[in-house]
């Protein structure tokens, strides 16, 4: 082997010894993402999701965290 990749080896080694060690970080399935999307949602605001608009599109939504 060539020495630069005798100097590299021992840092690839670090690395993935480091990357193993870490827990993996846990994502809400898709079923929790929708809930969380839905459930504050008034059945009015449901019904206006699914209705659309104009050729398959939504109509827009007033966010209380967003600019509107």
């Amino acid at each position: 082997m060539s020495p630069l990749k005798l100097t590299l080896l021992p840092a690839m080694l670090i690395a993935l010894n480091a990357a193993a060690a870490t827990p993996p970080i846990a994502t809400p399935s898709v079923d929790e993402r929708v809930d969380a999307i839905m459930r504050p949602m008034t059945l009015e605001q449901k019904i206006d999701l699914i209705g659309g608009v104009d050729d398959f599109y939504i109509r827009g939504m007033k966010a209380s965290d967003g600019p509107g």
